[in-house]
């Protein structure tokens, strides 16, 4: 039984390829990520022509980092950076580690060449950063007293045909409008246009959250799971909590249910 649930929405922030090579030590890949609901645990960068000062810079960087695993590896003059963060369901980002947004950390301390993938270093730093709340963008952060805090996660990154894409996973509470939650988006990202002369490519996914302000069917479903179990017990409890998304029995009750083959749920 759902009794409220933030909308699932997705950003995606496009880098068009770049206009001519770069010289010297210069980021040529930067990526990361499987799935869009899933804070990534992996994120990978590659320095071309990389001189021996460089990798001790980021490795001496990267030390202070005690959240995200970096290996470093070479191969010819080109070095490897590999970011090992930890997975986590996109909704719960906290309980998470984010690869790719740590891995943007440690790369900002070099004055890149404007590599596609120096782009988007930039762009994740500016706007995403390693927060949860989407602090960084623009005037998109909000909360709900019941439902809590918009939740925003850069969680894929990769080439689509010449274009390097970012792909942003936020979770919308009730308080704003989808026009609003999309001007703020868009106004945000013109900005950092605009301030970076950066040229950068958006589509959105918005979906309205899930808040009925009326729901008399939620005592009737508690009353029966209480009067065939006793009690009104497990998830049911979260409506009861700080952030409530979903009330139900326990899982461990599903399963030993399901192995007698009657399965109830609320």
């Amino acid at each position: 039984m759902v009794v409220a649930e933030k909308g699932w929405n997705a950003i995606f922030l496009s880098l068009p390829p770049d206009a001519a090579a770069a010289d010297g030590a210069r980021l040529a890949v930067f990526r990361g990520g499987e799935f869009l609901s899933q804070i990534p645990e992996d994120a990978e960068a590659l320095i071309v022509s990389a001189p021996a000062a460089l990798e001790q810079t980021l490795r001496a960087v990267a030390e202070r980092d005690t959240l995200v695993r970096f290996d470093f590896s070479s191969a010819g003059d080109s070095l490897i950076i590999h970011a090992r963060g930890l997975a986590a369901h996109s909704s719960k980002p906290w309980d998470g580690r984010n690869a790719i947004t740590h891995l943007a950390t440690l790369l900002d301390v070099i004055d890149w060449p404007p590599t596609q993938a120096a782009r988007m270093v930039r762009l994740v730093n500016d706007l995403v950063g390693t927060g949860d709340y989407a602090e960084l963008f623009g005037d998109l952060a909000y909360a709900h007293d019941f439902m809590g805090p918009l939740t925003l996660s850069l969680t894929t990154l990769g080439r689509q045909d010449d274009a390097l894409v970012a792909g942003i996973n936020f979770r919308s509470p009730v308080g704003r409008t989808v026009e609003e939650i999309e001007r703020a988006i868009r106004e945000a990202v013109a900005g950092w246009k605009d301030g970076t002369g950066v040229d950068v490519d958006l589509n959105t996914i918005i979906i309205a959250p899930y808040y009925p302000e009326d729901a008399p069917h939620i005592p009737v479903l508690l009353d029966v799971f209480r009067f065939l179990h006793g009690r009104t017990g497990g998830a049911a409890d979260l409506h009861r909590g700080r952030h409530p998304r979903a009330a139900g029995p326990e899982r461990s009750e599903l399963r030993a249910r399901h192995a007698r083959r009657t399965v109830y749920r609320a």
